[in-house]
């Protein structure tokens, strides 16, 4: 399923392409040692770049995109590199 043809305007949903911003937010992130949130991975164009640099906690809200997710990056989460929490960031975070 070509998921970015299935954009949710519910949920204001527009996915990250452009390797040049993608570079430029990994650039612009502090060098320490915590663990990024990232909330709303859409498609995880992003996330693939993130879980390089640190453990990443992945926060969306589209179930199907939970779903995509939890299947792209399966190994990631077995090694404990990402973990996704489906629901909204809102509730979870608290």
């Amino acid at each position: 399923m070509d998921l970015e043809k299935f954009a949710n305007k519910r949920y204001g949903q527009n996915f990250l392409k452009s390797d040049y911003y993608k570079q430029k937010i990994i650039q612009s992130m502090p060098k320490n040692n915590l663990k990024i949130v990232e909330i709303g991975p859409g498609l995880g164009d992003l996330t693939k770049e993130l879980i390089k640099e640190r453990e990443v906690i992945a926060y969306e809200v589209d179930k199907r995109l939970c779903e995509h997710l939890s299947i792209e990056f399966k190994d990631s989460i077995i090694q404990d590199k990402l973990v996704i929490k489906c629901g909204d960031v809102l509730e979870h975070w608290g």
